[in-house]
């Protein structure tokens, strides 16, 4: 069964990095197709992290959502973290794990109150 990474419907900018990383870094998910369900909700009503062909991001409460905690994380940063666990990710990657932090904080609205620096990587 080919592998399938769910995220909500109208992806923000935590899921659609978190798509990437895995498509990109981990090899059972280079080719996996991504489909959409309900912000909270999972792909087609399932138990989140029950079938291991089908992961959810940023949705369904389960390993790389972040919604039901109040940790200052995202769902990009989660498959990050996972990725580096692993062993698919370098932890010395440094323009990968400065990226991950703009998400994380794009995904905290960091973007409406608290850049004001003008020489950021932002």
């Amino acid at each position: 069964m080919s592998k399938l990474i769910v995220t909500h419907s109208s992806p923000d900018f935590d899921g659609i990095p978190a798509i990437w990383l895995l498509r990109k870094f981990h090899p059972d998910f280079a080719n996996a197709r991504v489909g959409f369900t309900p912000a909270g909700t999972t792909y087609n009503n399932m138990a989140v992290d029950s079938d291991e062909n089908i992961v959810h991001v940023d949705t369904g409460m389960g390993r790389f959502d972040h919604h039901q905690s109040n940790d200052f994380t995202c769902g990009a940063q989660l498959v990050y973290e996972y990725l580096v666990k692993e062993g698919y990710v370098k932890e010395d990657d440094e323009a990968l794990s400065r990226m991950v932090k703009i998400f994380t904080e794009l995904d905290h609205a960091y973007d409406s109150y608290k850049w004001p620096e003008p020489a950021s990587d932002r």
